[in-house]
């Protein structure tokens, strides 16, 4: 895998089964707006604490 690849996949990360402490974590990090301008946060604002345990446990439950 070469340099751009390795970026591209780091950009277009697959959420399917990941630890679900660390989607947790993330998606947490994203609703708190701890990164100024990350187009995630936007998209994690309306989560709530409750929603985001489901969708970590529903995506660390899928296969890669």
């Amino acid at each position: 895998v070469d340099r751009r690849q390795r970026q591209m996949c780091i950009r277009d990360s697959n959420l399917a089964g990941q630890n679900s402490i660390y989607l947790v974590s993330r998606l947490k990090y994203f609703r708190d707006g701890v990164e100024p301008g990350n187009q995630m946060n936007a998209q994690a604002v309306p989560l709530s604490d409750e929603t985001i345990e489901l969708l970590a446990d529903y995506f660390s439950r899928q296969s890669n």
